[in-house]
Formats: structure tokens, C-alpha cells, sequence
């Protein structure tokens, strides 16, 4: 009897160490994800402004205000749209 309550102890914590790891993996891999999308949104973000001669763009943590027709979000959102059409 002992032995088949180590052999279930032994499953249980195989199976939290096989949890703990695919939620770590999971995690690395959105993390990624997301660093790869924020990248592509700054890439695009740089290009435009170089394009249009921008000097500054902000984001709403750091504008305290901004005039409407300065806000690029509506053609920055068109050609990351574009961009992602063949993908």
C-alpha cells in the first residue's frame, strides 16, 4: 500500500513539474510575441513620422494633451493592417 501512494506522490508532483514548466514556456512565448508586435508597431510608428517629417510622436502614458490633428493613430493602424494582410 505505501508504495502505490509514493507511486501516486511521484505522479502528482510529475504532473505539477510538467504544469509549472508548459505554463513557464507559455509565458516566454507570449512574451516574444508581444515584444515581436511592439516592435513592429514602433518600426512602423518611426517610418511614418520620417515619412510625414514628424519630430515627436507620443504615447497616451506620456501626452498629457494633443490636438486631434495631431493624433496618427488611424494611418499607423491602416498600414499596420496592410502589413499584416499576407500574413
Amino acid at each position: 500500500m505505501w508504495r502505490s501512494i509514493s507511486c501516486i506522490e511521484k505522479a502528482k508532483n510529475d504532473l505539477l513539474e510538467f504544469d509549472r514548466q508548459k505554463r513557464t514556456d507559455l509565458t516566454k512565448a507570449r512574451d516574444e510575441k508581444v515584444r515581436e508586435i511592439l516592435m513592429e508597431i514602433e518600426k512602423t510608428v518611426s517610418e511614418y513620422a520620417k515619412k510625414e517629417g514628424i519630430s515627436f510622436v507620443f504615447n497616451d502614458r506620456v501626452l498629457i494633451y494633443g490636438a486631434d490633428t495631431m493624433n496618427i493613430t488611424d494611418p499607423i493602424m491602416k498600414d499596420l493592417n496592410e502589413a499584416y494582410k499576407g500574413k
